[in-house]
């Protein structure tokens, strides 16, 4: 049996001076009192001039528009009359991994051009396999899916040099892979594709792997927009499928838990990365009863609130204050099929995830 190391008689307590932030008991009694504020302060601002653009998962379409609603410049390249009506700072849909973001941004550069080009739908319409959902009516032909292609790369072009500031949400680690390597944000099969598509295979990034992607990302996007700064996220709605072979529960929780430390690992090396914790504030056990909507899915718009009332405390300068949260229920409501479904019509949130669920 080894010996217990030795006591050091009258060592100092090296918790006892730290401030009270650190420690549990402090959070439990903000949120008794609100939503605890577990934000390590940024080194810079965003002043109501600075140009921020947002990029990533269903949520990052959350805190565009709270972005927009507050008063600030959020950065916007691209508009059609055609796509979805959500709050993009270019028409690129959901970028659900870091694969999917660092792809982009070189095909943005004439870096890399991926071997899906078109894909035809049931109904005989085209669509871009990178944004399938984004134009309801699709296009007439492969060539039409190729020239509103090189305008909108050219605008997300404009946006990675010209943003003052990117917010990029970390929404999955499982995703479908084309033939070429390219990053889908949903399978062809789940849209019943019938031409254009080769056979995407499934793959699960790997922590190294995610980790491998932003550090690539950073370097590519600092180089040519040296004053760039990523406000890195990881999205708090959960996986709304998993293609592994155990319960969606456990899926969810390694996905974000790959997410959160490689969000970590690139504010560590990359001083132009700073973490915002909204995924801590919505899932912790110290979250309000009310933080998710009735399909425990969605965050709920009090929440959302919240969490945008803390990103505004420590990132917005003067200008922008966003609006308050709404008032938490005493109790949540019955919510019918139908109001739950107006109430997405009106959120005005494009999720092509959700398409991964057949039923």
């Amino acid at each position: 049996m080894r010996p217990s190391p030795p006591l050091v008689m009258g060592a100092p307590h090296p918790y006892r001076r730290l401030p009270p932030q650190r420690f549990w008991r402090h959070a439990a009694r903000e949120a008794a009192e609100g939503v605890p504020d577990p934000v390590t302060p940024p080194d810079f601002r965003i002043g109501p001039d600075d140009a921020v653009a947002t990029a990533g998962s269903c949520f990052a379409q959350h805190i565009a528009a709270h972005l927009k609603a507050g008063g600030f410049n959020l950065l916007v390249t691209e508009t059609d009359a055609g796509a979805v009506e959500a709050p993009f700072s270019a028409l690129y849909g959901n970028v659900y991994t870091a694969r999917q973001m660092l792809q982009l941004a070189r095909r943005a550069h004439g870096l890399w051009r991926p071997g899906e080009q078109a894909w035809r739908r049931p109904d005989g319409r085209w669509v871009d396999p990178f944004r399938p959902q984004l134009f309801p009516a699709g296009f007439e032909t492969p060539e039409a899916v190729a020239s509103a292609r090189l305008s909108h790369l050219a605008a997300v072009e404009r946006l990675l040099a010209e943003a003052r500031v990117l917010v990029l949400t970390l929404g999955l680690t499982e995703a479908w892979l084309a033939p070429c390597g390219a990053a889908l944000p949903v399978p062809p099969g789940v849209l019943g594709i019938e031409e254009g598509a080769g056979e995407a295979r499934f793959h699960n990034f790997t922590f190294e792997e995610v980790v491998a992607d932003l550090d690539a990302l950073m370097e590519e996007l600092l180089e040519d927009n040296p004053g760039l700064r990523v406000i890195l996220t990881v999205s708090p709605v959960p996986l709304v499928a998993t293609y592994e072979a155990r319960h969606v529960l456990e899926s969810n929780t390694l996905s974000k838990a790959v997410l959160r430390a490689a969000a970590g690992r690139a504010a560590d090396r990359h001083a132009a990365v700073t973490y915002f914790p909204s995924f801590e504030m919505v899932t912790s056990p110290l979250a309000p009863a009310d933080a998710f909507a009735a399909d425990r899915r969605s965050v709920s718009d009090a929440m959302v609130g919240r969490v945008m009332g803390v990103f505004s405390r420590h990132f917005l300068a003067e200008r922008g204050s966003l609006p308050n949260a709404p008032a938490a229920p005493s109790a949540a409501p019955d919510i019918t099929p139908e109001q739950e479904a107006a109430f997405r019509a009106r959120s005005s949130i494009l999720c092509d995830e959700e398409r991964l669920d057949p039923s």
